[in-house]
């Protein structure tokens, strides 16, 4: 579900060493006063696709993993049933630098993939779901894959683990030595076990690791645990319940990781019981900071718990993404990456920590891929649009699942397009700017001339960039491509600024247009021209 690789190249020196620095660290709430530079361009990359959702990704070794509903995957640029497209299901494997399927790993599983995990020393896939069978052999909800030859993975056997569950595996987070479970069941190996689940990762036998964890809004039938991470000897527990261990803790457990007692240093953020439901956790060793994201039901109402909240791993202090500091909208996969920890949404309106406002008509914009600076919480200027249609299964499920490679990302979910590629159903891959402006910032409108005492004013919108706030605009005059003005101007795509300018060089009587080329660090667009006008 999330990438854990800054943690997993750490020393357990080190990861110590930076823990005790930063643990007290106090952080202030995001402003949107200092937007942060996006590394990634907008302008997606190649990627296969698959025809419905993808719950889940991984990478690894130059592979990405991605677990899903779905039956076939295809290239780029295919209609679902065109040439090239490949019958795999559920589980399916792509080279991470073209994108392309790696065909020889041809997994069949007869139930949904929902989460993947690859051990922290790259030799075994983890992977949970709904599924009793994989490549026709009895696996009840969690199997595992030997990762020694990345051509074609091989299913472990039960004799290297045996671990079971009688109901949907949402999230699995191992170590070396132990399997962290997280879903809806209520027995694991055959033994009661609710929710959450621990198993020695040789073998698969259950651990005595124990949570009690129950009670969900009278408008749930059941609790479920959604996520799960651990680190710094705590297990970070999220989903939809409201006790844990017999005590009122809505959405957000924290457990010692050897006996599954509550950590009584660690102060639960309350929240209502319809505040909604922690949809994702993940605990980053080097700041010790747990990361979370939540979602809510259009019907319940208070305080929402949508978008990130940063809080001290140790004792749960908020650094920042407290109530009313965060984005609005359903969130859901995360991942730390370049300093910034991304997360897969559906945010429609990050007005409260500086950014982008409530759409109007409401709930009518959506974003699908955010981020924010791990230390301040500042959101990162990278804003892809990506789309569903309610015809196509699955593809209003927007983004769900995020991975990368440590220099390209790559994004999964339910939809059916992405702005700067066209047609792209439920896979794409951004990569680095490296130094260019990404993609290109929209085209400007013609700008609107007017003439008195023999001058020329200039009046011109800004425009959007998708990965760019700064953008350089030059007034040309007539045909001419050398710029008589040039101002750079912040540009955020809710906010367009307007711009003037009083071209003085003219003479009355002088027959002018106008033109406004903008440009960001490698791309130029040039608007159409204005009306000609005579200089009064």
């Amino acid at each position: 579900m999330r990438l854990r690789k800054g943690s997993r190249l750490l020393s357990g020196l080190t990861a110590v060493l930076l823990t005790g620095a930063l643990a007290t660290a106090a952080m202030a709430e995001p402003t949107g006063a200092n937007p942060v530079p996006s590394p990634l361009s907008a302008q997606p990359a190649s990627m296969w696709q698959t025809n419905n959702v993808v719950w889940a990704m991984e990478y690894h070794a130059g592979v990405v993993f991605a677990g899903g509903s779905f039956t076939s995957v295809r290239p780029s640029g295919v209609a679902m049933n065109g040439p090239g497209q490949v019958a795999q299901g559920r589980l399916a494997m792509f080279n991470a630098a073209t994108g392309a399927f790696i065909p020889t790993f041809r997994p069949t599983f007869n139930g949904e993939v929902d989460t993947l995990n690859v051990s922290p020393d790259g030799s075994r896939l983890y992977v949970g779901g709904t599924f009793t069978q994989v490549n026709g052999q009895a696996r009840q909800r969690i199997a595992v894959f030997n990762l020694s030859n990345m051509s074609n993975p091989s299913l472990m056997p039960t004799s290297a683990f045996n671990g079971r569950l009688n109901r949907k595996v949402y999230d699995i987070f191992s170590t070396n030595d132990t399997v962290y479970v997280a879903g809806a069941f209520t027995r694991a190996n055959n033994t009661p076990r609710t929710l959450v689940a621990s198993f020695t990762a040789n073998g698969g036998a259950l651990n005595s690791w124990n949570v009690s964890i129950s009670g969900v809004p009278s408008d749930v039938a059941a609790p479920w645990a959604s996520s799960i991470t651990a680190g710094n000897g705590r297990v970070y527990i999220g989903g939809q319940f409201l006790n844990v261990n017999g005590v009122a803790q809505t959405g957000l457990g924290v457990v010692n990781d050897t006996t599954g007692a509550s950590d009584p240093g660690f102060a639960i953020p309350v929240r209502a019981p319809n505040g909604g439901w922690v949809t994702d956790v993940l605990y980053y060793p080097p700041t010790n900071t747990l990361f979370l994201v939540g979602r809510v039901p259009p019907a319940r109402a208070g305080t929402r718990l949508e978008g990130i909240e940063a809080l001290n791993g140790t004792d749960g202090t908020v650094r920042w993404g407290g109530d009313n500091h965060r984005c609005l909208g359903d969130a859901f996969g995360l991942m730390v990456f370049d300093n910034i920890v991304w997360m897969a949404t559906h945010a429609h309106d990050c007005g409260q920590i500086g950014s982008f406002p409530e759409s109007r008509p409401p709930f009518s914009w959506h974003a699908a891929v955010l981020g924010q600076d791990i230390n301040t919480g500042e959101q990162v200027t990278f804003i892809p649009q990506i789309s569903g249609r309610s015809s196509v299964p699955g593809s209003m499920n927007n983004t769900r699942a995020l991975t990368n490679d440590g220099t390209n990302m790559f994004v999964g979910g339910g939809f059916t397009s992405v702005d700067g590629f066209g047609n792209q159903q439920n896979l794409i891959k951004f990569v680095p700017k490296n130094g260019t402006g990404g993609i290109a910032p929209a085209k400007p409108a013609r700008p609107s001339v007017t003439s008195a005492g023999g001058d020329a004013t200039i009046t011109w919108t800004g425009v959007f960039d998708r990965d760019d706030r700064n953008l350089t605009y030059q007034v040309l005059r007539r045909t001419s491509n050398t710029p008589i003005f040039s101002v750079t101007a912040d540009s955020p795509w809710w906010n367009e600024p307007t711009l003037t300018f009083t071209d003085t060089s003219v003479n009355a009587g002088d027959s002018v247009f106008y033109r406004i080329r903008v440009r960001d660090a490698s791309n130029t667009v040039t608007s159409n021209r204005s009306t000609t006008i005579t200089v009064q």
